[in-house]
């Protein structure tokens, strides 16, 4: 090859970018997938801080006397609220009870988040 005509062909200018193409096309779909899942991850680290959240006061109430009840988060997480529903298991527990806390979103995006758990509400003397 003569000096005067050094260099690439069109076509192996072509087939490099597509390459590259490629390969961004790759990194960018990575990238998005990552992105969704953190944010699948986000809402679920929000609701369970939430549930933490709603059996704590449901626990409080319960030891109060309050076997049901509603609230809110406060101004906060403002349009998020919870319910709880407490149950006696019986009389060979006592003071435990079986909870179910339903979490409501501001906006219903989520579901709203529902779990069950045992708690136990004793009272001190």
């Amino acid at each position: 090859m003569s000096p005067s005509r050094a260099g690439f062909t069109l076509l192996e200018v072509v087939v490099a970018l597509a390459i590259l193409g490629t390969s961004m096309f790759v990194l960018l779909q990575t990238h998005l997938n990552a992105l969704n899942a953190h944010g699948r991850q986000e809402s679920k680290v929000i609701m369970n801080h939430l549930v933490v959240q709603a059996l704590g006061r449901a626990e409080l109430e319960i030891a109060a006397g309050t076997l049901s009840g509603s609230n809110d988060f406060g101004d906060r997480l403002e349009g998020y609220s919870y319910e709880f529903d407490a149950q006696f298991v019986g009389e060979s527990w006592p003071n435990l009870y079986e909870v179910t806390v339903r979490i409501a979103t501001p906006d219903e995006t989520v579901d709203a988040f529902v779990t069950t758990q045992l708690v136990y509400a004793g009272r001190q003397l």
